[in-house]
């Protein structure tokens, strides 16, 4: 084990060391962030997230309604922030092992809540749904428990929540490792039916297949409806004084209507 003490020589450190002083320093121009409120800082807050576009996407113009949400929360607080795309499960592991201090948007389960913690309040309400092709379902399919799924393929993304659900279940499922796959195999009817959020399904519908989107429905029931969260690393330098201070200034900004706008710009109102 490796001990960090004091702060020797910067050129004649060996590289352990050096590595324990970049830790110390960025984790001590985080403090003074917190303490110091408005206080620009010269290391930015890591944030991971994956393409889960209109609301993170790194193809749209500020990254999407979400991204934009957690940055101006950030921004408010006077700290800059970093958002790398990655894929999903390699985000969580980034998280869990404090490199990045969060992602989004996640849906609570009782593992992650053992291994994580999560914002106070939600950033977005999700409702979740299965699609399908109407030239192969015209009349879509009833179903009341997921069992009664059980002679289809069921489309799904890795490293989303269900897939525990989906395994109790007994169902054939087809992962993809992202949203534009998926659609891509129930396209091709490698799945019969695609469980997605609804919103996300029809925007990458719209942008993937334009000449197509009448070929597509969602089944009259819905999956769920989910709220989708702020993801929080337990290791990550500072990290609960840090999301206190995002809790407040996310709650004072979404009581002020300072979200209301960018909602409106990514989600048409119906």
């Amino acid at each position: 084990m490796t001990f960090c003490g004091g702060m020797p020589d910067p050129i004649t450190m060996p590289d352990h060391h050096r590595h324990c002083a970049s830790n110390f320093r960025a984790a001590l121009l985080l403090l003074l962030g917190l303490l110091l409120p408005g206080t620009a800082i010269a290391e930015p807050v890591r944030l991971t997230s994956d393409e889960y576009a209109p609301l993170v996407s790194r193809h749209i113009k500020g990254h999407g309604l979400l991204s934009e949400i957690v940055t101006r929360t950030l921004r408010d607080m006077g700290l800059e922030s970093e958002l790398a795309f990655q894929p999903w499960r390699r985000g969580q592991a980034e998280v869990l092992a404090g490199r990045v201090w969060a992602t989004f948007p996640y849906v609570k389960t009782p593992d992650r809540e053992r291994r994580y913690q999560f914002s106070r309040y939600p950033l977005f309400e999700n409702r979740i749904v299965f699609f399908y092709r109407v030239d192969r379902f015209p009349d879509g399919l009833e179903w009341h428990q997921l069992s009664d799924l059980r002679p289809h393929t069921i489309g799904g993304i890795r490293g989303y929540w269900y897939e525990r659900d989906l395994e109790r279940a007994g169902l054939t499922v087809a992962y993809a490792t992202d949203v534009e796959t998926a659609l891509r195999m129930l396209r091709l009817g490698r799945t019969d039916v695609l469980l997605l959020s609804e919103l996300v399904g029809w925007h990458a519908i719209h942008s993937t297949f334009p000449e197509e989107h009448r070929n597509f429905a969602t089944l009259e029931r819905p999956y769920e409806v989910v709220a989708s969260w702020l993801m929080v690393s337990n290791s990550y330098p500072n990290s609960r004084r840090l999301l206190q201070r995002f809790d407040h200034a996310f709650r004072k900004l979404a009581e002020a209507g300072r979200f209301d706008a960018l909602t409106r710009q990514y989600i048409p109102q119906r």
